[in-house]
């Protein structure tokens, strides 16, 4: 399993529409092919990451481009600079 882990900071306020954004991407996150999860966690009052889980390097690498897609429709909510990526694989899990 691979995941891709996203961190970044929201407007001020904007919590709530983030989280409808994503309600709203539901379905359409969970279509990605290869997806096994995505979690989002508050770091701290304004900071975020999320995490997404893939079945495979392929799949996560296949879902860049609709990861993009997706931050880029939260844009009006999100400081795109502070956007920041990185994968890789698991080697643990409980």
């Amino acid at each position: 399993m691979f995941c891709r882990i996203s961190t970044y900071e929201i407007l001020p306020d904007a919590e709530d529409e983030v989280l409808a954004a994503a309600e709203d991407m539901r379905a359409e996150m969970r279509a990605i092919p290869g997806v096994k999860a995505i979690n989002s966690v508050r770091l701290a009052e304004g900071r975020y990451m999320s995490i997404a889980y893939y079945e495979s390097r392929d799949a996560m690498e296949a879902a860049a481009g609709k990861s993009r897609e997706i931050f880029g429709r939260l844009a009006p909510h999100i400081k795109l600079d502070t956007l920041e990526q990185q994968s890789g694989e698991v080697t643990w899990q409980l």
